[in-house]
This record gives structure tokens, C-alpha cells and sequence, in this order.
């Protein structure tokens, strides 16, 4: 996927497109992986990991 935002960041340098068309899609993917995810398979982890809130 980098080699994929290399292009698309040198143009955002260069002034040819801007962020808005990098994140974007990339927002979007990032939401369809999201919902895809099968919580319940973590189900079996409750408990067991530390706890990890910041104060």
C-alpha cells in the first residue's frame, strides 16, 4: 500500500492534488476493514490483557 501513497504524497508536495484525495479513500477502506472485523472471535481475550488507560 505505500508504494501506492508515494505517487499521491510527492503530488500533495508538488502542489498537484491535494490531502483531501489521499485520505479520503483511504478513510474509507480503513471503515470497511473496520466493520468486516468479527468481534466475537476477541471474546476469548477479555480479561487477559493489561490494562492500559491512561490517567
Amino acid at each position: 500500500m505505500t508504494a501506492q501513497w508515494e505517487p499521491q504524497l510527492t503530488s500533495i508536495n508538488n502542489k498537484e492534488t491535494n490531502y483531501k484525495s489521499l485520505m479520503g479513500p483511504m478513510a474509507n477502506t480503513l471503515h470497511q476493514l473496520i466493520t468486516q472485523v468479527d468481534t466475537s472471535v476477541f471474546q476469548p481475550l477479555k480479561g487477559k490483557g493489561q490494562n492500559t488507560t491512561i490517567k
